[in-house]
């Protein structure tokens, strides 16, 4: 995230090092000038940017727009700004004040949701069986099959070219002849320019005889092993790109009809949008874990943060609650930490949070149970399925660990190394009771651990289970 000034009177524009980050210039670069500023923005955004900028002058308005900029690879960036818009007395606009935001893979993510879309509108009815399975990869050979056996083919092989010497992934043949399924080759087709011509413009070739064709001793003798005397390949385009070819095989020579042309395009259609369909589920899969990783993660520590923390609580509580077991808490506070930054800096600061936040990830062995930064210096454990005395084992591993790390505090009345406070509560959950009971009462114990002193584990005296009255335990 960047920030930003602009004083309109004397036309200046303030920019942190983030800000002239996402708009691809080097740190202290920018000179602060508004036509720069404009510059850096795509051509295409400029009138857009201009109507915001009025907009925001506007009584009672702020200021908001999203644009494009090229980086000086060549790249696109989008970035989304938002400021204030600060007025004398008069009312007039004297500056604005913002942030910027990188929303490239936001928008990255609608463009291909948008492609595939239409992409599924087009091919509904034809790829009915194929949506059969999850993968397409798994209904090739069977739809393979049909089509071999309806058009009378010795073969019909899925050429991927994305590799430099090709590999057939999908086949169906007759058994008297040998497969070709898994090989690495060089088809002949695909090779010479004059057919990768016509395959780029999306045009297929047809071999009738592969004697009659001028090919060297090795692409025959290839074809041979293979039983291969007559071809009909189809190119299976992504955009303007080559990606595969579909080809028909026969071992005899074969005049290839304008019907069996059209009825194997339409198959490639069918399985290149298919195959195009599973590469953007799976990127969409793994950009929806990675956003939802990061909306739960703290970005400095990489532990869970207060969203997570306060979410994983609720649901251990419930499930917790149904199996009548316990719960342990142990809030953390690094001791005299605002010392620290004041006598270390603030970027020693941060990597002591991130180192605290590692030892605190070691201490606990169980996946179940996790760690979240609930707040400045201070942590949260949440143990499931645990009591007081497995919390105070976990606690005393912190304090061990941590003194095994020696990291230095000079600035520490407690000693010379840095020291934590630890407060632990535990209780069985009870439909009377809520999950931030057994934070408070945490953060009690927490609280006395400092009042005594700092650096030791004070344990809230355990909570014992009430009858939990029938029918009150949530499903």
């Amino acid at each position: 995230m960047g920030t930003w000034e602009w004083h309109l009177l004397d036309q200046e524009m303030l920019w942190s090092l983030p800000q002239e980050k996402l708009f691809g210039l080097t740190p202290g670069s920018f000179d602060g000038r508004p036509e720069t500023f404009f510059q850096l923005v795509h051509e295409g955004d400029r009138d857009f940017l201009d109507a915001a900028i009025a907009t925001a002058a506007q009584p009672q308005q702020q200021f908001a727009a999203e644009f494009r900029v090229i980086l000086p690879d060549q790249s696109i960036r989008w970035l989304n700004q938002r400021g204030q818009v600060l007025r004398d007395s008069q009312g007039q606009v004297i500056r604005m004040v913002g942030v910027t935001f990188d929303i490239t893979a936001q928008h990255t993510v609608q463009a291909l949701l948008m492609k595939q879309m239409g992409r599924d509108r087009l091919i509904a009815k034809l790829s009915q069986d194929i949506n059969r399975t999850e993968k397409v990869d798994q209904a090739l050979p069977e739809v393979f099959g049909v089509v071999r056996e309806h058009l009378g083919l010795d073969r019909l092989i899925l050429i991927d070219l994305r590799e430099n010497a090709g590999k057939v992934i999908a086949e169906a043949q007759i058994p008297a002849i040998e497969s070709i399924l898994d090989w690495k080759m060089r088809h002949p087709w695909s090779v010479k320019a004059a057919y990768l011509d016509k395959f780029k413009l999306g045009h297929p070739v047809s071999i009738s005889n592969v004697h009659q064709q001028p090919l060297s001793e090795s692409e025959l003798g290839f074809l041979t092993f293979f039983d291969v005397s007559a071809d009909l390949s189809l190119p299976l385009l992504e955009g303007d790109q080559l990606w595969a070819l579909l080809s028909a095989q026969s071992r005899q020579p074969r005049d290839w009809l304008p019907e069996e042309i059209r009825l194997l395009e339409t198959v490639g259609m069918l399985v290149s949008t298919a195959i195009q369909r599973d590469r953007l589920h799976d990127y969409l899969t793994r950009a929806n874990r990675e956003l939802k990783r990061f909306a739960y993660l703290d970005g400095l520590t990489q532990v869970a943060n207060r969203r997570r923390f306060e979410h994983f609580l609720n649901q251990e509580w419930r499930r917790l609650m149904r199996e009548q077991s316990s719960m342990a808490v142990i809030m953390v506070d690094i001791d005299h930490f605002k010392a620290y930054n004041d006598l270390y800096g603030h970027q020693a600061g941060d990597d002591c949070l991130r180192r605290v936040a590692g030892i605190l990830r070691s201490a606990i062995q169980r996946p179940a149970d996790i760690v979240a930064r609930y707040g400045g210096e201070e942590f949260v454990l949440v143990l499931p399925n645990t009591g007081i005395k497995g919390a105070e084992t976990i606690a005393e591993r912190i304090r061990v660990l941590l003194r095994q790390s020696q990291i230095p505090h000079k600035g520490s009345p407690v000693g010379k190394l840095l020291t934590v406070s630890l407060g632990i509560a535990a209780m069985y959950p009870h439909p009377l009771k809520a999950p931030d009971d057994l934070v408070k009462i945490a953060d009690q114990a927490l609280y006395q651990a400092k009042k005594n002193g700092r650096d030791r584990i004070v344990v809230f005296p355990f909570q014992k289970p009430s009858p939990i009255p029938p029918g009150s335990v949530p499903s």
